[in-house]
């Protein structure tokens, strides 16, 4: 039921803008343009920050991701605390902006993974979504340094204003 329901709400609204965008113009009338689709939702990610691996206290995996209307969410499984736990924060829809200008413009869609391996240390991923260059990058690393130090520390800052209601994300 609800199914054909759904079904009925967006086919009967495309049916209508179809039909009304193939009628041939009659006599007298203007051709009526169709408006661009606005977005359903304005919530698009921006940053992806995982934490994942393994170090003589046990093994873990802390997730944090930051949408563009403001929403942050975040996980944490094992680790330090050993609970699984999940939660959100908000922030602004302008703070969420300007972490992702602080993000592109320390190269967040240009870094690319840093090869060196050690023992010990959890592996970082970030992905970093840019919507206007439809472009978007993800990047590896287990020690931070220049360029990743950056990347960690603009995320580090935006976490301290924006805790996740979980047990916490682990970044380096």
């Amino acid at each position: 039921m609800l199914k054909s329901l759904a079904l009925a709400l967006v086919a009967v609204p495309l049916a209508l803008v179809a039909s009304s965008a193939m009628a041939a113009p009659q006599s007298g009338s203007s051709i009526i343009a169709i408006p661009p689709v606005l977005p359903f939702f304005d919530r698009e990610p921006i940053v992806n920050l995982d934490v994942t691996g393994s170090t003589l206290l046990g093994a873990f995996h802390s997730r944090m991701t930051v949408y563009s209307d403001g929403l942050v969410t975040g996980s944490d499984c094992g680790g330090f605390s050993g609970s699984n736990s999940a939660g959100t924060a908000s922030a602004t829809k302008n703070e969420a902006s300007m972490l992702h200008r602080r993000l592109l413009a320390a190269g967040g869609l240009t870094l690319p993974d840093n090869g060196l391996l050690v023992s010990d240390v959890p592996l970082t991923t970030v992905t970093v979504w840019d919507k206007n260059s439809k472009k978007s990058n993800t990047f590896s690393f287990f020690v931070g340094g220049g360029q990743y130090s950056t990347i960690l520390q603009i995320l580090n800052d935006f976490a301290a204003k924006h805790p996740v209601a979980c047990q916490g994300i682990i970044i380096q």
